[in-house]
């Protein structure tokens, strides 16, 4: 699983507008709303950690890859025991065309050459000596040994792009829209509408914000307006505390208030981890209630809609 293209999906599949109605906020009307956008907030916020390889895994492969070269060819234990001291620098020279693959595994290989007579491992490799000359038992294990090599490189892989590069700068742009430092939301003119949008009680129009940043869309849903400061009660319990406490004015930033309203999210929608279902879940609930109907009832202030 590719990490950056379901970061791409964030990013970009926040395609809403918060529309305006006319009504004033009424308690817990938008809750739904507010769990759709959580959804992805929460994703976007996680703290996403790659969990530790156990290290029983790189010992079994090891253990494979020690009893594979016990019992393989002959020629091969001569070429490592003549130069079992030396690392693959310094022998790769000698080991070229048919035999460069040796490169791969030179470390394992002179490792166990090198090991003490009477370590525990050296011992363990004792009972395949007496397979040496068994094809059939030289063939089970080499391909036991390539395969769990080329599952556990498979996975070192997967390993890499969970970690790729620009992952935590891509989730804080889903959030902000821009690096958190210098993000700002701000509106010009009276009211948010430019930028958040207008509902069918207007000209209705799509906002100019909408989409661009999910912190966006949470201040058009959530935030307080001159005409009716507790808009945030319309999100969830809690939603109207500073400093959500009193409206959202123009050229003033709302960065701290949307901070504090996704502090609200709920618990629930933490992730432990990210994966390709799991944003698609997010995804899907967000688009169901963006395609709502609404009705024209005018119960709720600020709604999610598809553009």
């Amino acid at each position: 699983m590719l990490i950056q293209p379901l970061l791409s999906l964030v990013v970009a599949g926040v395609l809403t507008t918060i529309k305006q109605c006319s009504a004033v906020a009424v308690k817990s009307a938008n809750a739904e709303d507010f769990a759709a956008l959580c959804g992805l907030i929460t994703l976007a916020k996680a703290n996403f950690q790659i969990k530790t390889e156990p290290p029983d895994i790189a010992d079994s492969i090891r253990s494979l890859i020690a009893i594979n070269y016990t019992i393989g060819d002959d020629a091969i234990r001569n070429d490592v025991a003549a130069d079992k001291t030396k690392d693959w620098a310094a022998v790769s020279a000698k080991h070229t065309g048919t035999k460069v693959y040796y490169s791969k595994h030179w470390e394992q290989w002179s490792r166990v050459e090198n090991l003490n007579p009477s370590d525990a491992e050296a011992k363990a490799l004792l009972v395949w000596h007496k397979h040496r000359n068994n094809s059939e038992v030289k063939q089970r294990v080499r391909m036991i040994t390539e395969t769990a090599i080329a599952l556990h490189e498979a996975a070192q892989q997967v390993k890499e792009d969970l970690k790729a590069a620009g992952l935590s700068d891509d989730l804080e742009r889903s959030l902000y829209g821009a690096p958190k430092a210098t993000a700002t939301f701000k509106f010009a003119s009276g009211n948010r509408e430019t930028e958040c949008g207008k509902g069918t009680t207007a000209t209705a129009s799509p906002g100019t914000k909408a989409g661009k940043a999910l912190y966006w869309d949470l201040l058009c849903l959530c935030a307080g307006k001159n005409t009716d400061t507790d808009a945030g009660l319309a999100c969830c319990e809690g939603c109207d505390e500073a400093p959500n406490n009193n409206a959202w004015t123009a050229n003033t930033d709302g960065k701290e208030r949307a901070e504090k309203i996704a502090e609200r999210c709920p618990p629930y929608l933490v992730p432990e981890q990210l994966t390709q279902s799991l944003l698609n879940s997010r995804l899907l609930s967000f688009l169901t209630r963006a395609n709502k109907h609404k009705g024209s009832g005018l119960v709720e202030k600020f709604v999610l809609v598809r553009k």
